[in-house]
């Protein structure tokens, strides 16, 4: 079975208020400005309720003035707006040559400037965003789909995810402490949102994908060089964001270690090659089971584990 990692603590958020303001990066290969105004503590601050479906995170956030459902997917190499919320809204797209990845695939999307994204008691931006038709995603997911903040947003700021309360919270880097005396752990990242991992003993790297629902995700070629003999692999299907279903293979029950943390039965998945040089992708069906602070720009994920409340004693 699958050992829950440990909980985060209750946190401070130091520097209540902070601007950025900063080109995307060479990798992402676009000539973009983000300008990010955290809300203070003492301005209104407060967590975002988010609610979970088919293993995803699900929160409102508000788009050029319209209430919005937004995925959390740093997967996805930008943020995205749905075809069909960018019509909604009026906002001119401009073609790109580039695609964005997605995850678990490169998808073609058009460009959009001129996107202000608040999300509520946390932060304003104004960025471009891309346009992707996101309507079989929804249709999988039974549930509309207007936006996915992706990694560029992702990449900026510290994200806590406390699945416990259900909320969220958007933060400068670095913002996010665990309390004093707290049980922390806290995992390197490489290559931007990576993590150096075992699966039964062998080095894969695995990318914190908060957009995939499954366990581990690997490439073919991660799968093979990992599984020698996959001979009792099961069937099964996954779908991508651009809702293509494809045949997939899984094997259960496996062991995965990274940093001190280790997970026993844990499913693995592969149905095919994933973007780029990736190996594979570390899923919601494990973090789900924690809280969790990741910080990109600082280059580390943390859990914090919460000692469970004493019984009060019998009268």
């Amino acid at each position: 079975m699958l050992h829950a990692a440990p909980a985060l603590s209750q946190t401070a958020l130091a520097n209540p208020v902070a601007v950025i303001d900063k080109a995307a990066t060479a990798s992402q290969n676009l000539n973009v400005q983000v300008n990010i105004t955290y809300v203070g503590k003492n301005n209104g601050w407060a967590m975002v309720p988010f609610e979970r479906h088919m293993g995803l995170i699900f929160f409102q956030a508000v788009i050029n003035g319209k209430p919005a459902n937004v995925v959390l997917d740093n997967g996805f190499s930008h943020s995205v707006l749905s075809a069909e919320f960018a019509r909604s809204i009026g906002v001119e797209t401009e073609d790109l040559v580039m695609p964005f990845q997605t995850g678990t695939a490169n998808a073609p999307v058009k460009l959009a400037r001129g996107i202000t994204l608040e999300i509520p008691h946390q932060l304003h931006s104004s960025t471009a965003m891309g346009v992707l038709d996101l309507a079989a995603m929804a249709g999988h997911l039974g549930r509309p789909v207007d936006a996915v903040l992706g990694g560029d947003l992702l990449g900026l700021m510290a994200l806590g995810i406390f699945n416990q309360n259900h909320r969220l919270a958007f933060v400068p880097s670095g913002a996010i402490n665990p309390k004093a005396g707290a049980h922390s752990r806290q995992f390197p990242l490489i290559n931007r949102d990576e993590l150096a991992a075992e699966l039964n003993g062998q080095p894969v790297r695995l990318q914190v994908d908060l957009g995939s629902n499954q366990a581990v995700s690997l490439s073919d070629k991660a799968w093979h060089r990992i599984f020698k003999d996959d001979s009792k692999a099961l069937p099964s299907v996954t779908v991508r964001a651009e809702g293509a279903k494809l045949p997939a293979r899984y094997l259960p029950d496996n062991r995965l270690a990274f940093s001190g943390f280790q997970a026993e039965g844990v499913p693995v998945v592969t149905n095919g090659p994933l973007p780029g040089d990736r190996e594979g992708l570390l899923g919601q069906a494990v973090l789900s089971k924690a809280e969790v602070v990741l910080d990109i720009p600082a280059k580390t994920m943390t859990f914090v584990r919460v000692e469970p409340a004493t019984p009060p004693a019998a009268p």
